[in-house]
């Protein structure tokens, strides 16, 4: 007994009509014939009886239509189940932590070539960061690097965003006296960031206490536009074009730039499906003229 046959049976007991189900199945009438016929003689009994108004089931039968239509659903779950399975296998954790400039970008261009890929995107996650529940990690330099692989993606500025109907914002670059009259919004979440901000403005002789510290960029940018103040923020952390309302400027004597790496586990072999993403966004920076050290 296979499963053709039990699923060219329960249409044919549905519509209790051969040529009927054999429309619906898209097979032939005399097929879908000698399929119930063979079925009727693996089981040794009769399954229909012919009437005025069609085929009719006989109580051998009904017991199979039910029976049938259990095992014709356990093989639907049992299906879902594994493409499920096998979708998990194709979905990528990453922690991204800079450049989110370019991250929407490379994950359209990647699913047009792979629609079957999905991707778990983290961001400020230190939990999964200490517990190593990712594939990648696309940051700046990591307080502890030990057990990581890493390849440079490309170096960034650090600038500073303030509101584009400032007057400043019609400049080419702020003075440091121009910055230093802004409210300062700093990040407070991503610690990383934070503290390399404060060495690089302490190593310059600024000891400036924020007015504002949020989590996100997003919230920064908000806090920028609403004229609250004024961030220093890597150059390809936002998209200007996304945030109209913000300006990004360098500021004379706070010439700093961090590198943004693309991370992975040193002692983990990568699967196929991370190891093919991997490639796909160094070749894409690559693509950015931009000094990847790949």
């Amino acid at each position: 007994m296979e499963l053709l046959q039990l699923r060219r049976f329960v249409a044919v007991a549905e519509q209790r009509n051969i040529s009927k189900a054999a429309r619906e199945l898209s097979v032939s009438q005399p097929a879908l014939s000698r399929s119930v016929h063979s079925l009727e003689e693996e089981v040794g009994v009769a399954l229909f009886e012919r009437t005025s108004q069609g085929l009719e089931l006989t109580k051998a039968g009904s017991v199979l239509l039910r029976q049938a239509r259990e095992i014709l659903a356990l093989e639907t779950r049992a299906l879902q189940e594994m493409i499920s399975v096998a979708n998990e296998d194709y979905t990528i954790q990453m922690i991204v932590r800079c450049i989110e400039k370019f991250l929407v970008d490379i994950i359209h261009e990647y699913s047009i070539l792979y629609p079957q890929m999905n991707f778990s995107i983290l961001q400020n996650d230190d939990i999964a960061l200490q517990k190593q529940q990712f594939d990648l990690i696309i940051a700046g330099p990591l307080s502890d690097e030990t057990g990581f692989t890493r390849h440079k993606l490309l170096t960034e500025r650090i600038l500073c965003a303030l509101p584009e109907t400032h007057p400043f914002a019609a400049q080419e670059k702020l003075s440091l006296e121009q910055f230093r009259s802004f409210s300062l919004i700093q990040f407070g979440g991503r610690r990383q960031i934070q503290w390399f901000m404060k060495y690089q403005l302490l190593e310059r002789g600024l000891d400036l206490t924020p007015q504002f510290i949020c989590d996100d960029v997003r919230t920064g940018c908000n806090l920028v536009a609403s004229g609250l103040g004024a961030l220093l923020i890597p150059e390809y952390a936002v998209d200007i074009q996304i945030n109209p309302n913000i300006r990004l400027l360098p500021v004379e004597g706070l010439e700093i730039t961090r590198d943004a790496y693309l991370y992975h586990r040193a002692n983990v072999r990568l699967s196929e499906q991370v190891e093919n993403f991997s490639r796909f966004v160094m070749n894409y920076f690559r693509k950015l003229n931009v000094n990847a050290d790949i």
